[in-house]
């Protein structure tokens, strides 16, 4: 760490000495390195500026800010160590004292060149070489490790504000002429300014873990009206989301509001607030990335986790959600305190889930349940809840589609989708039952679902089998019935029997037919041939 700290010292001392910024252009102001006066440029390796020769002083000036950034980490691991010495954590200490004010300097002074329509050329060759932007990169990344760790930022009181100070100018030099699309910044844009951006928006998200920036209140702080602005111009449609770099700092600044919410650091009405953006997002027609769409649902879900929002508003806003089948951030909304609030919400996906005109509909709501479901551990009270409020309407979605009850070219596309989807609802169902109920609950529960299932083995048939239907018949459906009720019989032997003690005889020879076949693995028993007879000569006589 101490090695590459050196030379980030040097590099940077060996710029400012020669009357250049520390993003390698002539300095204007050359007694500042941007946030404070260096003073005097002795360096660290060397004794003299003489001693370096143009290749090495190349070398220096263009790596010093990576050199910074590596140092950071190794000092800020050092200072952390458990097993260093008191003296071994105050020199490193002492190192980031050394460097930090270069990479406050570095940020300022590469955001100065970046925005500046003509920039000044050094006329110095081995300064040529300097990337601007990596300068800005390196320097950001850097910072990010002092904003990381509240132990380094106790080494100088100043930082904090400093940091602060940087987010509020690389937002209204860098980041909002990004999200404008007018800046010159923007039509020069290159790799290097893509990954500006991305380092940026991981500062940000440090920034939002950290306690101390809010401590003259939530509202007061700068760096969350840094946040805020792009969400602002966002919610009222001054800029659109369809650009990739817009897109990225749009949920990095919804991730870090969720941050500052979920760590309870955040007012009621910015929660009411950004419930309201995300709702607006949501109804928009406008395709929305999916990095968006991830961060606003976690942005959302934060915020109904938040003590100020009421049960009725939370239900209001789940049934708001499935009336516009926006799935995805349905299954977000009803997750949050166990599905307290989605009982209303629920009436919604049983339209959606009965509707025999629209099959899309039926199907994307089918996906919702399902992906729900199989997030949630078994016992769960929401999956509870969900299986109470549609269980019967699954059942009756997998009956239709496996038996064709209409037979449409659509229905016949989507039959065997529909049908996984409804059979995984029905295992994950079971699950649900089977770890939270008695047995003779887990029976009666089976009775019903053997119905279903019976009757698409019925329709389907078995492989090896002749279709009872013929060409309408799939006996891979047949099959997923006889694994399903196999499953059940193995995992709950006892109410798998008490079911079949309800049943008609036609559908019990049914029910061990499937699972005899399954358990034989479908194999074809062909019947024994006959012996053959001997011929014998005694009866033949002349």
């Amino acid at each position: 760490g101490t090695h590459a700290a050196a030379l980030a010292v040097d590099g940077a001392r060996l710029l400012l000495s020669s009357n250049l910024t520390l993003s390698g252009r002539p300095n204007i102001a050359p007694e500042t390195s941007g946030q404070g006066t260096v003073e005097n440029y002795s360096f660290v390796c060397f004794q003299d500026i003489t001693d370096i020769d143009d290749y090495v002083k190349s070398v220096l000036v263009e790596t010093w800010a990576s050199s910074a950034e590596s140092a950071m980490q190794f000092l800020s691991e050092a200072v952390g160590a458990t097993d260093a010495s008191e003296e071994e954590r105050e020199t490193s200490k002492e190192w980031l004292k050394l460097l930090a004010p270069f990479l406050f300097g570095g940020l300022f002074h590469s955001i100065q060149t970046l925005t500046d329509t003509s920039p000044l050329q050094s006329g110095i060759n081995w300064a040529t070489r300097v990337d601007v932007t990596g300068i800005a990169s390196h320097c950001l990344a850097g910072i990010g490790v002092l904003a990381s760790s509240t132990d380094l930022l106790a080494v100088n009181q100043k930082w904090e504000k400093n940091i602060e100070t940087s987010i509020v100018k690389l937002y209204e030099s860098i980041l909002l002429p990004v999200l404008s699309q007018k800046a010159s910044l923007v039509k020069r844009r290159d790799e290097g300014l893509e990954k500006l951006v991305e380092r940026s928006c991981r500062l940000l998200k440090i920034l939002s873990m950290s306690s101390t920036l809010f401590n003259d209140g939530p509202n007061s702080s700068n760096f969350l009206l840094t946040l805020l602005s792009p969400l602002d111009l966002l919610q009222k449609g001054r800029i659109t989301v369809s650009n990739g770099l817009v897109a990225t700092i749009i949920s990095a600044c919804m991730d870090s509001v969720g941050d500052i919410i979920k760590n309870n650091q955040a007012s009621a009405a910015l929660v009411k607030s950004m419930m309201a953006l995300v709702m607006s997002l949501s109804a928009r027609e406008e395709k929305v990335p999916d990095r968006v769409r991830l961060a606003s649902q976690e942005l959302l879900k934060q915020c109904l986790s938040h003590d100020d929002v009421t049960i009725l508003e939370h239900s209001s806003i789940a049934v708001t959600l499935a009336k516009s089948r926006d799935w995805a951030a349905w299954t977000a909304v009803v997750k949050v305190k166990d599905g307290i609030a989605a009982e209303n919400s629920l009436i919604e996906v049983e339209k959606a889930l009965l509707n025999p005109s629209y099959t899309g509909e039926q199907l994307t709501a089918l996906a919702a349940i399902k992906s729900l479901i199989q997030s949630l551990p078994p016992p769960n009270e929401l999956v509870g809840r969900i299986v109470a409020a549609l269980g019967a309407e699954i059942l009756s979605v997998f009956q239709a589609y496996a038996t064709l009850t209409s037979n449409s070219n659509e229905i016949q596309s989507q039959r065997m989708n529909a049908c996984a989807d409804c059979m995984k609802i029905i295992l994950a169902a079971y699950q649900q039952f089977s770890s939270g109920c008695a047995e003779d609950e887990i029976a009666e529960f089976l009775i019903v679902l053997f119905e279903s299932l019976i009757s698409a083995i019925r329709f389907n048939g078995l492989p090896n089998h002749p279709p009872p239907q013929g060409p309408l018949s799939d006996p891979s459906l047949g099959r997923m019935c006889a694994q399903a009720i196999t499953h059940v019989a193995r995992m709950t032997p006892i109410p798998f029997k008490s079911s079949m003690g309800g049943m008609s005889d036609n559908d019990r020879a049914v029910l061990e037919f499937a699972v005899r076949a399954e358990m034989s693995g479908y194999a074809i028993t062909s019947a024994p041939a006959p012996a053959k007879k001997k011929l014998s000569l005694k009866g033949f006589k002349k």
